[in-house]
């Protein structure tokens, strides 16, 4: 009955660990070394304790097996010493660059190992371990106990490492993993003790599965929750590669959980910001570290904490851009605040997007386009007087015409000004004298029709289009204009002197503005011809 309990109970330790097996499975990675040394005891343990199981079984109901039981007996021993190195390994593992020097660690638990198999082998031969009689019955020496003492120095040796460095000034979170390895190993430890008590219990395997299950419980759910922060660290990263920096705020716990892509950014936090501060003054501490000054009481008073979630209580989002000078290089970042839907107000995510590329885009883009403009505008521009050339008639022109074709209701005139004796002024009193000429006519065409454009469509030819208020008024405009004009007599660089005609849209008669300017040339001429005319009849008088 005894021997059946006890293989009952082996078994149902391996069967235990068989079923936690897969939930481990699902999270570990085979890359890691951690991972690997873990899957390794748990498989070995398991193994063990099936052994233990069938061991039980031979030694007590199979009287006259004795090869068979002293053979078991002997892989029982074997596989004890090896569950208690892979413990080791484990344990360096799972504690990592928090053990120094693990070659210290492992070669002494590696010999204890070589030991007891050379113990092992030897008691083949003179069974001064442990022997099985003729009739089958197991019977174990006091020498065996030191079998058990190897086997327990490692784990002893672990529980020891770990309660020193418990104690010592160590970082909370290194504090919790030493703690973990000392529950881990404390299993094994407790169960063996009761193991020289009572000999023939399955103790060995209930300390095992013990401590393997206190593994799964302090450091496989941990490594899960490490799994699944750094698969949404993953995704986080992957949807927000724009973002150097985001964050979550908790109003409610007063808590802020922080993301960083800048490099730069993750130098301040480490090496500027007091790791002993709450995470919301952190945050805050780095605002005023990296905004530049002039920006931030703007920044405060949209993106404060109160402010910020007034602000979210109207839009489910806002954006706001500051300036940001690290390494004495300022840059510009848009601070984009989202309402965390979910929490009720109680928690929001901030996202730090660099624009500086954006910014010098726009502000190529702004010169470029000014550049443009300026170029179009040197391009539709008289040199002389300042004035529209006949580049930039001519798109008039083609505004009109477009506006004509599309059915608009239009209205416009087009005053043609011929400049009198240019030519004149040009030989007498030179060219200077010709272009003062041309540029006191051309003051007083613009002078006169303020609302209209002038262009200067030749050396000595000025066409006005005549729009708006200055349409409603044409006719005393011109008659203003026309009276602006000075004989020819004495010759001066400075005078008015002009023919000009004007013509108004007929949609009824004219197809193009081209047609109406015909017209007003036409007009033009005759008022040419009427000065001319005017003057002759004057000079003959005299």
């Amino acid at each position: 009955m005894e021997s059946l309990l006890h293989s009952l109970m082996a078994v149902t330790c391996a069967i235990v660990l068989l079923v936690s097996l897969p939930q481990f499975k699902k999270t570990w990675d085979k890359r890691d070394p951690q991972d690997r040394s873990f899957a390794r005891l748990v498989i070995w343990v398991i193994l063990f304790c099936l052994n233990d199981g069938i061991w039980a079984i031979i030694a007590t109901n199979h009287p006259h097996h004795e090869t068979l039981l002293f053979a078991s007996t002997t892989i029982f021993f074997a596989a004890a010493a090896i569950t208690a190195y892979l413990w080791l390994d484990y344990t360096l593992c799972y504690l990592g660059k928090r053990i120094h020097h693990p070659k210290a660690y492992r070669i002494p638990a590696l010999l204890l190992v070589v030991a007891q198999f050379a113990l092992l082998l030897i008691n083949i031969k003179y069974q001064f371990l442990f022997s099985v009689n003729e009739s089958g019955y197991y019977r174990k020496t006091i020498t065996a106990q030191y079998l058990f003492y190897m086997q327990y120095a490692t784990y002893i040796f672990i529980g020891i490492v770990c309660l020193i460095k418990m104690k010592t000034g160590i970082k909370k979170k290194d504090r919790r993993k030493f703690t973990a390895v000392f529950l881990c190993v404390l299993a094994p430890i407790i169960c063996g003790i009761l193991q020289l008590f009572f000999p023939f219990a399955p103790f060995f395997s209930i300390g095992y599965m013990l401590g393997c299950c206190v593994i799964f419980t302090h450091v496989v759910i941990h490594m899960t929750r490490q799994t699944i922060y750094r698969q949404d660290s993953a995704i986080m990263a992957a949807l927000s590669a724009d973002f150097d920096l985001i964050c979550y705020i908790d109003t409610q716990r007063k808590d802020v959980r922080f993301q960083t892509m800048n490099p730069r950014f993750k130098q301040i936090f480490d090496e500027d910001i007091n790791s002993g501060l709450p995470s919301t003054q952190k945050l805050d501490k780095f605002l005023r570290t990296v905004i530049v000054p002039e920006d931030l009481p703007e920044f405060l008073k949209h993106g404060s904490c109160e402010n910020s979630i007034s602000e979210l209580a109207k839009e489910p989002t806002f954006v706001t851009r500051v300036r940001v000078k690290i390494d004495n290089v300022i840059e510009f970042y848009e601070l984009k605040i989202v309402h965390d839907s979910e929490s009720n107000l109680t928690g929001y995510v901030i996202g730090m997007h660099n624009i500086s590329h954006e910014e010098r885009i726009k502000e190529e883009t702004e010169k470029l386009k000014h550049d443009l403009m300026r170029t179009t505008l040197i391009a539709s521009r008289d040199p002389l007087t300042g004035v529209n050339n006949r580049a930039a008639f001519n798109q008039k022109s083609d505004e009109l015409l477009r506006d004509i074709e599309q059915g608009k209701s239009v209205e416009f005139a087009i005053i043609e000004c011929d400049l009198n004796n240019l030519k004149i002024v040009n030989d007498q009193l030179g060219h200077e004298a010709g272009d003062l000429f041309i540029k006191t006519n051309c003051r007083a065409f613009c002078e006169t029709f303020k609302h209209s454009p002038v262009y200067r469509i030749g050396g000595d030819e000025f066409v006005i289009v005549v729009q708006g208020s200055d349409y409603e008024e044409r006719d005393a405009l011109l008659d203003k204009l026309r009276s602006l004009r000075e004989p020819n007599e004495p010759l001066r660089a400075d005078r008015i002197s002009f023919a000009a005609g004007i013509a108004e849209f007929d949609s009824q008669v004219d197809k193009t503005p081209a047609d109406v300017l015909k017209r007003a040339d036409a007009f033009m001429y005759i008022h040419k011809r009427h000065i001319k005319k005017r003057e002759h009849a004057q000079e003959s008088w005299e």
